[in-house]
């Protein structure tokens, strides 16, 4: 039986409990409470269970992702060092083209790109730079004005801002 279903049971045998006139609980009712709260200690258990799986799979995953993530700049500072040997390789003997059977190398011009010989922006013309603004909440002071006693500053922030208070799910085992 469903976690969902399990609970709707409960609340619907605590409800009939709540409703009884005088205080004579049947037996028969107070073993089917304890049975339903007994099978939703039992599910508990096991979604929790599944939970700590799934958190160990995940774990694994990053591991992986980390591990793989090193092979691949590993892989990839290799190749480099490589490439830039054999161009070296090739312009110390003059032989700026190489063809084989599987490959053709050749050395050849790059596209000119862009090297600054001052780096103050502000001695650039105007014209040169592109202004961009942007704005970003600071949400650490916005926090601890509502935590705070300035009763001034909170009325800044009312209709924009507030502090809520969240409850999670805690397992341990």
């Amino acid at each position: 039986m469903r976690m969902m279903d399990l609970t709707d049971q409960w609340l619907e045998l605590y409800n009939m409990i709540d409703e009884l006139e005088d205080d004579s609980m049947d037996d028969a009712i107070l073993d089917t409470l304890e049975g339903i709260e007994g099978e939703i200690d039992q599910k508990a258990d096991k979604v929790a269970h599944m939970i700590r799986l799934f958190e160990e799979d995940q774990a694994a995953a990053k591991a992986k992702k980390e591990y793989f993530e090193r092979i691949e700049k590993t892989d990839k500072n290799k190749a480099a060092w490589l490439k830039k040997n054999l161009e070296v390789m090739m312009k110390m003997t003059g032989k700026t083209k190489i063809k084989t059977e599987n490959f053709n190398l050749n050395i050849q011009k790059n596209a000119p790109s862009l090297k600054l010989d001052c780096d103050d922006i502000e001695k650039f013309p105007v014209e040169f730079t592109i202004t961009e603004i942007t704005h970003k909440l600071d949400s650490a002071h916005i926090k601890e004005i509502l935590k705070g006693e300035d009763e001034d500053a909170k009325k800044k922030l009312e209709g924009l801002a507030h502090l809520e208070q969240s409850e999670s799910i805690r397992i341990r085992g």
